[in-house]
């Protein structure tokens, strides 16, 4: 049996060694939600190719600057992306 620490969450895993167990996938599990989940981007849908159209609510509010959108923990738009379960894969050396 080996101990291992993940890159990402930095959490320590066991696996076992031998022929065959070159690689492992970690479910990353730290309890931070920002390490734990990762973005991508949402292609499904329909009217997929509206959802970057953050702000309708009036000319003067684009022209301000003014976003009304919600951001991930990450930064990036809930309109535009997904989140889903990150699992990190590692190669055994």
């Amino acid at each position: 049996m080996t101990l291992k620490r993940c890159p990402r969450c930095n959490r320590v895993f066991s696996t076992t060694g031998g022929a065959g167990n070159n690689d492992y996938v970690h479910d990353c599990n730290s309890g931070n939600p920002t390490l734990d989940n990762e973005d991508i981007f949402n292609l499904s849908g329909l009217g997929w190719s509206y959802r970057g159209i953050a702000n309708k609510a009036s000319i003067k509010a684009q022209i301000e600057g003014e976003d009304t959108e919600s951001f991930t923990n990450r930064g990036v738009r809930t309109s535009t992306h997904l989140t889903r379960k990150h699992f990190e894969y590692i190669e055994l050396k």
